[in-house]
């Protein structure tokens, strides 16, 4: 029997037989169509994961974040060593010699604390504090996006949770409140902070609206004047309410004080930048604001310049530098906030009370940097509230924070590769640097493990059931088609040709059933591209997120790709399966005898 003949066969017999051939061409269809989707949604989640997590993830992890913990001083009377709060230029030259680390950086906040902007939170004005420079290559850790500083072109900036506090007043209709002195020998924080007038609370913000946005934000104004006065006396801390006129007194003092040595005009004329927002860290921890060291290099001496630009002509009397007059201080080595930035301040919690509202009024200069005189001491302690260092006079060189020592609570470690953490952290470890890794890449390999299995078992499963599903249906075609066998073997078919009749039949029943099934396939493929897209990144948001500050967003569109060279190693075993399989009962068909085969009918 020729084989156009038998195909020509087999085309009558599915026209003849619609319904029952869809005992073979749905089942097939079916599961080309799940296989598509599995095996493409698989893949799919692969990339998502590599691009959202993996890709990100170990990026993050070629990088080492140091903290020193200061917690541990506090049972010390407040007396401690520079070294046992801050990271010197002496560890990063003992960390740089360790093997395969690449890069280290001093997260160390510029000194410049009167930033300020009204585009977070519409109506409201939010203080920018600890503005952290930090090297792009070491940026990964907080964005993925382009952390380079670029003339002209909004400036990346990463913000905190911190950022988005509001501090405000509450007095409850009283114009005095006091603060007992139990209250302030605790060191609560927050139980003082309840009784003064000055609270503060968190803004509610959408991380996903605020990524990508451009914000302005002003440098280097004079601080407004505070509404209120303090006195201290037996019975704890008094905040007095001032009127409107008083406070109005107080500002033509000071500018009648300050305009003796500065234009007013000048110095009181902000510096203004736009910024665009490239990541917020969710984190209670960090509270860090990161923008590009080369900013923080120009916005520095601008930010001196500036004042230096405003000074008139009347020389600065050495008594009131550091005084009535502060800003920062330069003792030839480092570069600090100088007066203006208390204890309490600067370790975190505590009322930080301005000094341009104390009696005997002292004025904080934005950019005045006076030189100091550096102690040398033979004790490395340092206790709060000792110490005060002889005025040399004015610094005016606006470069002096570039070649100034930067020290700070944070240190970044840039290792080679990723292979190589282990033992860069055992090396940490050995020096002193107690290090426990937390990054649980475990976690990670676990879910590359996950999404293999489910492939494995997606191709072991498609196998299964095509083979069970043609042997079945071959198997009830046989047993429905015995009067058909026994014609024709009565007109000199043959053994051979009976066999391959129904092997046709099952290759070409399988090629509709496929057909269709790569249809319904992209199709539905394409039906669940934007839900399976949605639960990867609520996925992601709510897990992987919580514990790494950088994850990318993964778009829609890599949920709609079709594995098509799966799709083709699919299609081959099918086929293979098919003709294989039909071989069985294709054969048994063979083996009935036409008297046989007629009478069963």
């Amino acid at each position: 029997m020729k084989l156009n003949y038998n195909i020509q066969i087999n085309f009558k017999k599915l026209k003849r037989h619609r319904s029952r051939a869809l005992f073979l061409i749905v089942p097939i269809a079916l599961l080309v169509s799940l296989i598509i989707v599995i095996s493409s949604q698989v893949s799919n989640i692969h990339e998502a994961a590599k691009i959202s997590i993996f890709g990100t993830i170990e990026e993050q992890n070629t990088l080492i974040e140091l903290k020193k913990d200061t917690e541990q001083f506090s049972s010390h009377g407040f007396g401690f060593s520079p070294e046992d709060l801050y990271y010197t230029e002496n560890d990063i030259a003992v960390i740089e010699a360790i093997d395969n680390v690449a890069d280290t950086q001093i997260l160390a906040p510029a000194p410049i604390n009167d930033a300020v902007t009204t585009d977070l939170v519409e109506n409201l004005l939010l203080a920018i504090s600890r503005l952290t420079p930090l090297d792009s290559e070491v940026a990964g850790l907080y964005t993925d996006q382009n952390f380079s500083y670029i003339p002209d072109e909004p400036i990346p900036i990463v913000l905190n949770a911190n950022s988005f506090i509001e501090v405000y007043e509450d007095w409850g209709g009283q114009d005095e409140i006091a603060i007992a002195r139990s209250s302030m020998g605790r060191g609560d924080p927050a139980a003082m902070q309840n009784s003064s007038p000055i609270k503060s609370r968190s803004i509610e913000y959408d991380k996903n609206q605020l990524l990508g946005k451009e914000i302005i934000i002003r440098f280097s104004d004079l601080p407004k004047m505070q509404s209120y006065e303090t006195e201290m006396t037996q019975a704890g801390m008094v905040f007095r309410k001032l009127t409107q006129e008083a406070i109005d007194e107080k500002e033509r003092e000071r500018q009648d004080e300050i305009s003796q040595y500065w234009n007013y005009e000048k110095i009181t004329t902000p510096l203004e930048y736009t910024f665009k927002i490239v990541g917020i860290i969710e984190s209670e921890s960090n509270r860090n604001v990161f923008v590009p060291k080369d900013f923080v290099d120009e916005l520095m001496r601008q930010y001196i310049q500036r004042q230096i630009n405003a000074r008139t002509e009347v020389a600065l009397p050495l008594d009131i530098l550091g005084s009535t007059f502060s800003g920062l201080e330069y003792d030839g080595l480092e570069l600090t906030g100088g007066a203006g930035a208390t204890a309490l301040g600067r370790f975190g919690g505590g009322i930080r009370i301005s000094r341009d509202t104390q009696q005997g009024d002292s004025y904080t200069i934005p950019g005045l940097v006076i030189e100091i005189a550096r102690e040398e001491t033979e004790e490395s302690v340092m206790p709060f509230g000792e110490g005060s260092s002889d005025v040399i006079g004015e610094y005016q060189d606006p470069n002096v924070y570039e070649f100034s020592v930067q020290n700070g609570e944070i240190l970044l470690i840039k290792i080679n590769k990723i292979d190589a953490r282990g033992q860069v952290i055992g090396d940490l470890n050995k020096l002193g640097y107690a290090y426990h890794d937390l990054s649980d890449m475990d976690v990670f390999e676990e879910l590359k493990s996950t999404l293999n299995i489910v492939s494995t078992a997606s191709v072991v499963a498609y196998i299964a059931l095509s083979i069970i599903i043609v042997i079945f249906t071959m198997g009830k075609f046989i047993a429905e088609s015995k009067k058909e066998i026994g014609i024709l073997r009565a007109i000199g078919a043959t053994k051979n040709d009976i066999k391959l009749v129904f092997i046709i039949q099952a290759v070409l029943y399988t090629v509709v059933g496929y057909l269709a099934g790569v249809l319904g396939g992209v199709l539905m493929n394409l039906a669940l591209a934007k839900p399976l897209s949605v639960w990867f990144n609520s996925f992601i948001s709510k897990t992987i997120q919580e514990s790494f500050s950088v994850v990318n967003p993964t778009e829609l569109s890599v949920f709609s790709n079709i594995n098509w060279s799966a799709l083709a190693i699919y299609s081959v075993v099918l086929f293979i399966i098919t003709t294989i399989t039909s071989i069985i009962p294709a054969t048994n068909a063979s083996n009935i005898s036409p008297v046989e085969a007629i009478r069963g009918e």
